[in-house]
């Protein structure tokens, strides 16, 4: 028994590390997000103060345009880097799709409405890119979990279909919880408060920039946001 503990504690203490935290911010997380237009004032990041010193966030304003984002910024790689890292243990994410160069990591909860909003557009975007969907508990809390941790606890190549199931509001048939499931959306909770994040959906790019909702009008206006990125990256 005493083994088993010692085991668990090793392992919470291994994913933890991969998210790159050293304590929680005294700020705690924005409860509730809207979805902003283009017109409406951006949200900004929580003080630096309430964010752990191995994640130092810029002090600029959430969601900015991506000409003014400096995509090769220590705050970005540092985020970019911890979350391909965390999608490649396939233990916190569901894979929504897979195959493609390019990754967008959405923080997710499946019972905040925006979210459900957005499925659609996420679907359309995998027929090009990588989606990885970091489950939280944001709007939720404990219903959210309840529905939540039997998904992490599935295969990751079944976790799509039981995800599809909780935004479809169906019934599929019930998952087993486990411990590892529980912990690994804690882990999330937990990064999703150390980066600041003002709410959910927060999406991402693969080199660390916020994706701003005006970038996902359309399949061309995505692609020059991504490409961005990269084009200033090579600069």
């Amino acid at each position: 028994m005493a083994e088993a503990k010692i085991v668990w504690g090793l392992i919470f203490i291994t994913l933890v590390a991969i998210f790159g935290y050293q304590r929680l911010p005294t700020t705690p997380p924005i409860q509730t997000a809207l979805l902003q237009s283009s017109d409406q004032p951006p949200a900004s990041w929580l003080a630096a103060s309430s964010v752990p010193e191995t994640v130092q966030l810029p002090s600029r304003e959430y969601r900015e345009p991506a000409e003014t984002i400096q995509p090769t910024s220590t705050a970005w790689a540092t985020l970019a880097n911890n979350l391909r890292d965390a999608a490649g243990r396939k233990l916190f994410t569901v894979p929504l799709t897979t195959g493609h160069s390019r990754t967008l990591y959405v923080f997710s909860d499946p019972l905040c409405p925006h979210c459900r909003d957005l499925e659609p557009t996420l679907v359309a975007i995998g027929k090009n890119y990588n989606v990885e969907i970091f489950p939280v508990t944001l709007i939720g809390k404990n219903q959210t979990a309840a529905q939540v941790i039997p998904v992490l606890c599935a295969p990751p190549e079944k976790r799509r279909a039981l995800w599809k199931a909780l935004l479809a509001d169906s019934s599929p048939a019930p998952a087993p919880s486990c411990d590892i499931g529980e912990k690994a959306l804690a882990v999330n909770d937990k990064a999703f408060a150390a980066y600041g994040f003002p709410g959910t959906p927060q999406l991402i790019a693969d080199d660390g920039r916020p994706v701003p909702f005006s970038a996902l009008e359309n399949d061309e206006t995505f692609a020059a946001f991504m490409n961005a990125g990269v084009q200033l990256k090579r600069k």
